[in-house]
């Protein structure tokens, strides 16, 4: 019988990619075999529900009372794996209700021998995450594990230094382009369901994302919660994502044909780099074919 496994996603600031690790750890939670549940811990945005539809999580609302955990779990978490709390923007500093009601709920799962994990989430786009990490660690570390969340939202890797200091286990998520993940919430699916039924015409974004999710599921501080048998699953749904690294700014440049017209550029570039520059002709026609792609990329 498995342990069940509780996962509470927190960050205080909106568009950090709290959602979007939610959503990645549902999917490879989900690839594995394993029951899950999102509950949805925000009133003001509910942004897990927006991205992957009605029904897709339990919400929970900030005035939630304290009081009744032991019902609510029985009703809700039984026979569930996986549990994972997307929390709402800097809930732990509201001082709302269902702060209360939610401590009940993890000390009673933690009584009856459930794992807790706290995901602090740490983005680029994101200061202070050093000052939230730590207080998660010393409010939460006797109740749990306190993992960090690396979310490369902008590309740059440049997340705050302290968070490499604190000796605390760490999740990487790398960058996806926004027109991938523009294609992607182009269904109010969650993102298991999205990759194995892609929108019409944007199969490839859809494959270029599951190959993003291979690689984040292969970690251990993922595949310890998840297990390994999903990693088949999701590199079958992105077994025909372009072998070129594919830079996909926008929607309208996330369509099969505009990926495709980009992977042909990048070949294009890359076989006139790997000529011998003393071959005249042969520079000549691979330029003049490098520049043809281009063309047709930028049409």
């Amino acid at each position: 019988m498995r342990k069940k496994t509780i996962c509470l996603v927190g960050q205080q600031k909106g568009g950090s990619g709290k959602t979007t690790f939610t959503d990645i750890l549902n999917a490879t939670c989900e690839a594995g075999g394993n029951e899950t549940l999102v509950v949805d811990v925000d009133d003001g945005n509910s942004g897990y529900i927006r991205r992957c539809g009605q029904g897709s999580a339990l919400s929970l609302s900030w005035a939630q009372p304290a009081g009744g955990a032991s019902t609510w779990i029985d009703s809700h978490l039984t026979g569930k794996d996986v549990v994972l709390f997307d929390l709402g923007a800097n809930l732990f500093a509201s001082g709302t209700a269902v702060t209360q009601f939610l401590a009940e709920v993890f000390s009673d799962l933690r009584a009856s021998g459930a794992r807790i994990i706290f995901f602090a989430v740490a983005s680029t786009n994101s200061p202070g995450t050093g000052r939230l990490i730590m207080d998660m660690r010393n409010d939460f570390g006797s109740l749990g594990e306190v993992r960090i969340v690396e979310t490369n939202i902008d590309g740059s890797g440049a997340f705050p230094r302290e968070i490499h200091t604190l000796g605390l286990p760490r999740v990487q998520v790398a960058h996806i382009d926004p027109g991938i993940q523009a294609a992607r919430l182009l269904k109010e699916l969650p993102l298991l369901e999205a990759l194995e039924n892609p929108p019409a015409g944007y199969e490839l974004a859809m494959a270029l994302y599951a190959q993003r999710l291979v690689e984040f599921a292969k970690q251990e501080t993922v595949s310890d919660i998840a297990g390994t048998e999903g990693v088949a699953r999701i590199q079958r749904l992105a077994r025909n994502a372009p072998s070129e690294n594919a830079i996909v700014p926008c929607l309208a440049k996330a369509d099969n044909s505009s990926i495709q017209s980009k992977c042909a550029f990048m070949t294009a570039f890359f076989e006139l780099c790997e000529i011998n520059q003393s071959d005249h002709e042969a520079v000549y026609r691979a330029a003049i074919a490098m520049l043809a792609a281009r063309e047709r990329h930028l049409t």
